[in-house]
């Protein structure tokens, strides 16, 4: 688990890359923890977050997009991070990567995944239902 200061740095670091993919209309359709790639800057100790450079990985999932608005289909990605449009067979569009954002910015301050379930099918009604608790531990700012 990380701070919310810490968290937000990640966070940035995070969006920076997706930005950066949008412009260019891919769709990386794969955001979570497993795929950030963690890099010491040159010169740093590594005793401060602010210390490392976050990045964007894996794109083996990543798709090029015809157009800002265009909209996907196939089913791709780590189901606890997707979308509900996405995991319930609809099409769907860059959001779907800003909901894998949220997904990973909550897993970072709560070590846990907003959305689970013991199958595929509760997962889907959780998901949809966009059931979630804040453990009362966590503080946030507004």
């Amino acid at each position: 688990m990380l701070s919310e200061q810490d968290a937000r740095y990640v966070i940035k670091e995070v969006v920076e890359g997706l930005n950066y993919l949008q412009s260019r209309q891919i769709m990386h359709r794969d955001i979570k923890l497993d795929n950030i790639l963690v890099n010491l800057k040159a010169g740093f100790k590594g005793d401060f977050i602010s210390d490392f450079e976050f990045k964007l990985g894996d794109m083996g999932l990543a798709r090029e997009m015809e157009s800002p608005t265009s909209l996907a289909d196939t089913f791709a990605g780590t189901p606890l991070a997707m979308a509900p449009e996405l995991i319930n067979g609809n099409q769907y569009s860059y959001k779907a990567d800003v909901w894998s954002l949220g997904t990973l910015l909550y897993q970072m301050l709560t070590g846990e995944h907003p959305f689970s379930g013991r199958n595929m099918e509760e997962l889907k009604r959780n998901l949809t239902q966009g059931a979630y608790k804040i453990p009362k531990q966590i503080e946030v700012s507004v």
